[in-house]
């Protein structure tokens, strides 16, 4: 599914005073990329981030689901809930500890 050029931009601009976001067409959605390492993705209108051992259950708390290609799940990326894309502090400190994560997996 494309990704919303839009929404794309309104997370941008949200994680703007955080950190530096690129992205990159990926999977048909934007790859969210911040010093080099991948810890988002934009698909339609949902935010992606990057889950891993500190931040998985408050995904799964959330009810969040895994991205997927096709039935495959992969990139241990989940489904940013609204409450948190529509609040530009939370969103920073989530997209935060998703950079985090994407760093402890090149390490």
């Amino acid at each position: 599914m494309p990704y919303s050029a839009e929404f794309l931009a309104k997370v941008q601009t949200a994680l703007a005073p955080r950190m530096s976001v690129e992205a990159r067409p990926l999977f048909g959605g934007a790859g969210l990329l911040s010093e080099g390492l991948l810890f988002g993705m934009v698909v339609g209108s949902k935010l992606y981030l990057r889950a891993g051992p500190s931040s998985l259950a408050k995904f799964r708390e959330a009810g969040a689901e895994p991205f997927a290609v096709g039935d495959q799940p992969g990139l241990a990326l989940f489904e940013t809930p609204e409450e948190v894309v529509g609040d530009a502090e939370r969103l920073g400190d989530w997209a935060a500890e998703a950079l985090a994560e994407a760093r402890r997996a090149v390490q």
